[in-house]
């Protein structure tokens, strides 16, 4: 063999390889990839526990808000408007909880508001807020009331707007995210029913909720209820009690429904004027050794206190 049919023979093994090392290369960059998770940011705690069950650990969850005293009051460092402007998708609960993101700029393209379709649903909260947009000048929005989680069927309906976005972004991983959303939806719209049994039981029944938290909740189960502005570590004294004779003569109720757990001293007081409190979760927050739904059940647990005695 001649030297120059060696060097050919060189040349065409080395070619070779050099292509099928590309290969490999590009392969692994493919892989890469697609093994890649979604970036999934959401912006309350309920939208974190829809997301978690529908994308499991084929996303990457972000709930940047979750060590935040209050949630709904949040607003985000500059490093986090940077991340949050990468990511794949912003799931917001919308309904007008997310006032930061009237300082902030996110792309379009990624924000996903789990209300839209569910307008027609929304709840006026009775207030307005007041923000401008550069040179616009201030200008008057009406608040919607926001925590549509607590009507179970709205709830559903939102986890459904987040699995539409992850199926159509997302194909690859169409039958895990539709196998868990279908168990999620199942979950929710069974809790629902269990709902509406047990308010329809007496659906002349009045309470009083210590805060107006709770529109969707009274609004979904047919609830008749009346709100004070009153908070957990609130003390009952004369002018507050003065309040409650007044509703009492007017309502004939016999519950209070707390977002958390009331003093023991005024617990104690209240019984004396017949009135028991009872504690419905809103749902702000992570729960502690708990999770939206067992919450939910727990909601339920208390209405049945009322409407089953």
């Amino acid at each position: 063999m001649t030297m120059k049919k060696i060097s050919l023979l060189v040349l065409c093994l080395f070619s070779l390889m050099a292509c099928k090392n590309d290969k490999k290369t590009s392969e692994t960059e493919q892989a890469m990839i697609t093994s890649k998770k979604p970036v999934v940011y959401v912006s309350n705690y309920p939208l974190y526990y829809f997301a978690e069950r529908i994308g499991g650990n084929d996303v990457d969850l972000r709930f940047p808000m979750q060590d935040s005293k209050s949630i709904a009051n949040w607003q985000p460092q500059s490093d986090t408007v940077v991340n949050m402007q990468a990511a794949d998708v912003v799931f917001i609960n919308g309904a007008s909880y997310e006032k930061w993101l009237t300082s902030i700029s996110l792309p379009e393209s990624i924000l996903v508001n789990t209300t839209k379709n569910v307008e027609e649903d929304l709840l006026d909260s009775g207030h307005v807020f007041t923000h401008s947009h550069g040179e616009g000048g201030a200008h008057e929005h009406k608040e919607m009331a926001s925590t549509t989680w607590l009507d179970l069927a709205l709830a559903n309906k939102q986890a459904e707007a987040m699995a539409t976005y992850l199926l159509s972004k997302f194909p690859e991983k169409k039958a895990v995210f539709k196998a868990n959303f279908d168990k999620l939806s199942e979950d929710l719209l069974e809790l629902d029913s269990k709902f509406k049994a047990v308010a329809n039981k007496k659906p002349n029944l009045s309470v009083v909720f210590s805060h107006p938290v709770y529109q969707y909740f009274e609004d979904a189960y047919e609830i008749n209820g009346r709100s004070l502005h009153w908070e957990p570590d609130y003390q009952l004294n004369h002018k507050n009690a003065h309040e409650i004779k007044h509703l009492v003569a007017d309502k004939k109720f016999n519950y209070l429904i707390w977002e958390g757990e009331p003093l023991e001293e005024t617990r104690a007081k209240l019984e004396k004027m017949n009135i028991e409190s009872i504690v419905v979760n809103p749902i702000y927050s992570v729960p502690e050794n708990s999770n939206y739904f067992k919450e939910m059940e727990n909601n339920l647990k208390q209405l049945q206190l009322i409407y089953e005695e």
